[in-house]
């Protein structure tokens, strides 16, 4: 998590927004109660809500970004990603 953090700061520090909000998925249960993943109907508060932040940002131009790209994947490689991070 903390390396995410180290992203968001960047980024923060190189757009201009008078309103900017962070948010990620929820939680997954490590063995809480029983519970593992994120199964429905459980009591753990971590797995029913999302967290956020609101902010703002200022673009400070200290920072270049590269412009070089990669290649990405073809589609049969991102369905495969996906499926196997159980979205598909």
């Amino acid at each position: 998590m903390l390396i995410v953090l180290e992203y968001v700061d960047l980024l923060l520090e190189n757009v201009d927004a008078n309103e900017v909000l962070i948010t990620s998925d929820h939680g997954n249960a490590m063995g809480e109660y029983g519970y593992y993943g994120h199964p429905r109907w459980t009591p753990i508060k971590s797995l029913k809500e999302v967290p956020a932040v609101r902010t703002s940002a200022t673009d400070s131009g200290e920072y270049e970004p590269s412009t070089e790209r990669t290649e990405g994947g073809s589609n049969q490689d991102i369905e495969e990603r996906l499926r196997d991070l159980g979205y598909l």
